[in-house]
Protein backbone atom coordinates (compact mmCIF):
# COMPACT_ATOMS: atom_id res chain seq x y z
CA UNK A 1 0.00 0.00 0.00
CA UNK A 2 2.82 2.41 0.86
CA UNK A 3 4.64 1.73 -2.42
CA UNK A 4 1.49 2.78 -4.37
CA UNK A 5 1.29 6.10 -2.49
CA UNK A 6 5.02 6.73 -3.02
CA UNK A 7 4.68 6.03 -6.73
CA UNK A 8 1.71 8.43 -7.00
CA UNK A 9 3.60 11.10 -5.05
CA UNK A 10 6.60 10.71 -7.34
CA UNK A 11 4.36 10.99 -10.42
CA UNK A 12 2.70 14.15 -9.07
CA UNK A 13 6.14 15.64 -8.32
CA UNK A 14 7.32 14.88 -11.85
CA UNK A 15 4.15 16.44 -13.35
CA UNK A 16 4.58 19.61 -11.26
CA UNK A 17 8.24 19.86 -12.37
CA UNK A 18 7.13 19.42 -15.98
CA UNK A 19 4.53 22.21 -15.66
CA UNK A 20 7.14 24.59 -14.23
CA UNK A 21 9.49 23.72 -17.09
CA UNK A 22 6.73 24.39 -19.67
CA UNK A 23 5.89 27.72 -18.02
CA UNK A 24 9.55 28.76 -18.05
CA UNK A 25 9.92 27.68 -21.69
CA UNK A 26 6.86 29.72 -22.70
CA UNK A 27 8.21 32.84 -20.99
CA UNK A 28 11.63 32.41 -22.62
CA UNK A 29 10.11 31.96 -26.07
CA UNK A 30 8.17 35.22 -25.66
CA UNK A 31 11.32 37.02 -24.50
CA UNK A 32 13.31 35.77 -27.51
CA UNK A 33 10.51 36.74 -29.90
CA UNK A 34 10.39 40.26 -28.45
CA UNK A 35 14.18 40.53 -28.66
CA UNK A 36 14.11 39.44 -32.30
CA UNK A 37 11.48 42.08 -33.15
CA UNK A 38 13.51 44.73 -31.34
CA UNK A 39 16.65 43.74 -33.27
CA UNK A 40 14.80 43.97 -36.61
CA UNK A 41 13.39 47.39 -35.70
CA UNK A 42 16.83 48.61 -34.62
CA UNK A 43 18.44 47.37 -37.84
CA UNK A 44 15.77 49.09 -39.95
CA UNK A 45 16.16 52.33 -37.98
CA UNK A 46 19.95 52.31 -38.41
CA UNK A 47 19.78 51.65 -42.16
CA UNK A 48 16.99 54.21 -42.55
CA UNK A 49 19.04 56.84 -40.72
CA UNK A 50 22.01 56.33 -43.04
CA UNK A 51 19.83 56.36 -46.19
CA UNK A 52 17.82 59.41 -45.10
CA UNK A 53 20.98 61.34 -44.20
CA UNK A 54 22.52 60.50 -47.58
CA UNK A 55 19.38 61.67 -49.41
CA UNK A 56 19.13 64.85 -47.32
CA UNK A 57 22.78 65.75 -47.99
CA UNK A 58 22.29 65.19 -51.73
CA UNK A 59 19.16 67.38 -51.82
CA UNK A 60 20.79 70.19 -49.84
CA UNK A 61 23.75 70.30 -52.25
CA UNK A 62 21.51 70.54 -55.32
CA UNK A 63 21.25 74.09 -56.65
CA UNK A 64 17.82 73.90 -58.26
CA UNK A 65 14.73 71.74 -58.63
CA UNK A 66 16.03 70.06 -61.80
CA UNK A 67 19.19 68.91 -60.02
CA UNK A 68 17.14 67.59 -57.09
CA UNK A 69 14.84 65.65 -59.42
CA UNK A 70 17.80 64.22 -61.35
CA UNK A 71 19.50 63.16 -58.10
CA UNK A 72 16.33 61.49 -56.81
CA UNK A 73 15.83 59.65 -60.11
CA UNK A 74 19.46 58.52 -60.03
CA UNK A 75 18.85 57.08 -56.52
CA UNK A 76 15.84 55.14 -57.96
CA UNK A 77 13.10 57.25 -56.33
CA UNK A 78 9.70 57.38 -58.04
CA UNK A 79 7.49 60.47 -58.08
CA UNK A 80 3.90 60.08 -56.93
CA UNK A 81 1.87 63.31 -56.82
CA UNK A 82 4.83 65.46 -55.74
CA UNK A 83 6.15 62.96 -53.21
CA UNK A 84 9.28 60.98 -54.05
CA UNK A 85 9.30 57.42 -52.70
CA UNK A 86 12.02 54.76 -52.53
CA UNK A 87 11.30 51.23 -51.31
CA UNK A 88 14.37 49.90 -49.46
CA UNK A 89 12.91 46.56 -48.40
CA UNK A 90 12.75 46.90 -44.61
CA UNK A 91 11.66 50.54 -44.86
CA UNK A 92 10.45 53.19 -47.29
CA UNK A 93 12.05 56.63 -47.76
CA UNK A 94 9.78 59.54 -48.66
CA UNK A 95 10.88 63.00 -49.83
CA UNK A 96 8.67 66.08 -50.05
CA UNK A 97 9.64 69.68 -50.66
CA UNK A 98 8.90 72.93 -52.39
CA UNK A 99 10.73 75.96 -53.73
CA UNK A 100 9.78 79.49 -52.68
CA UNK A 101 11.20 82.72 -54.13
CA UNK A 102 12.84 84.60 -51.27
CA UNK A 103 14.81 87.81 -51.48
CA UNK A 104 17.51 87.48 -54.13
CA UNK A 105 17.20 83.74 -54.45
CA UNK A 106 15.15 80.60 -54.06
CA UNK A 107 14.51 78.81 -50.78
CA UNK A 108 13.89 75.07 -50.94
CA UNK A 109 12.34 73.48 -47.87
CA UNK A 110 11.91 69.74 -47.76
CA UNK A 111 11.59 66.73 -45.55
CA UNK A 112 13.14 63.27 -45.79
CA UNK A 113 11.28 60.62 -43.84
CA UNK A 114 11.78 56.89 -43.40
CA UNK A 115 8.94 54.57 -42.50
CA UNK A 116 8.80 50.90 -41.52
CA UNK A 117 5.61 49.27 -42.65
CA UNK A 118 3.93 46.22 -41.14
CA UNK A 119 5.14 42.95 -42.68
CA UNK A 120 1.86 42.22 -44.48
CA UNK A 121 1.47 45.66 -46.12
CA UNK A 122 3.18 46.27 -49.47
CA UNK A 123 2.54 50.01 -49.82
CA UNK A 124 3.14 53.04 -47.60
CA UNK A 125 0.09 53.22 -45.33
CA UNK A 126 -0.81 55.70 -42.57
CA UNK A 127 -0.21 52.96 -39.99
CA UNK A 128 3.45 52.67 -41.03
CA UNK A 129 5.90 53.27 -38.18
CA UNK A 130 7.92 56.48 -38.60
CA UNK A 131 11.61 55.72 -38.12
CA UNK A 132 13.12 59.14 -38.77
CA UNK A 133 12.27 62.53 -40.26
CA UNK A 134 14.95 64.98 -41.35
CA UNK A 135 14.15 68.58 -42.35
CA UNK A 136 16.15 69.94 -45.30
CA UNK A 137 16.63 73.58 -46.24
CA UNK A 138 18.65 75.02 -49.09
CA UNK A 139 18.96 78.62 -50.28
CA UNK A 140 20.33 79.43 -53.72
CA UNK A 141 21.05 82.99 -54.80
CA UNK A 142 19.77 83.95 -58.22
CA UNK A 143 22.38 85.64 -60.38
CA UNK A 144 20.88 88.64 -61.98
Amino acid sequence: MNSGKKANALLVEILISLLFFLLAATVLIRIFAAASELALRSKARTLAMAQAQNVADTLILAENEEEREAALKEMSFTNSHGTWVLDCGDFTVRVTGEETPSGNGVLWEGEVGAFRRPANVQTLQPEAEELITLPCVSYTEVQG
